[in-house]
């Protein structure tokens, strides 16, 4: 969802997978420093259809994991709120 800095908050239709409404932004400096931290310093992770293209090869924990997903809700509401 995200293209260099560019994120994408879509609605999706969880049965069918079609994307009903689709919403951009740029990230912010401090999101994608957050970002860019999680992806050179650790493996990817997938969690159900969702994952981060790490580059690393630490394995994130599970607070990490829960970072992430709290980071792309933040960034999500925020991108729907603009």
């Amino acid at each position: 969802m995200l293209n260099y800095g560019y994120a994408y908050a879509d609605t999706v239709d969880c049965d069918e997978g079609i994307t009903h409404e689709n919403k951009g932004a740029w990230l912010t400096d401090a999101e994608m420093a957050q970002l860019d931290t999680w992806l050179y310093q650790n493996a990817p992770l997938y969690v159900d259809k969702n994952y981060l293209d790490g580059q690393g090869s630490t394995a994130m924990s599970q607070t990490e994991a829960d970072a992430v997903a709290a980071w792309a809700t933040t960034v999500r509401a925020r991108i729907w709120g603009e």
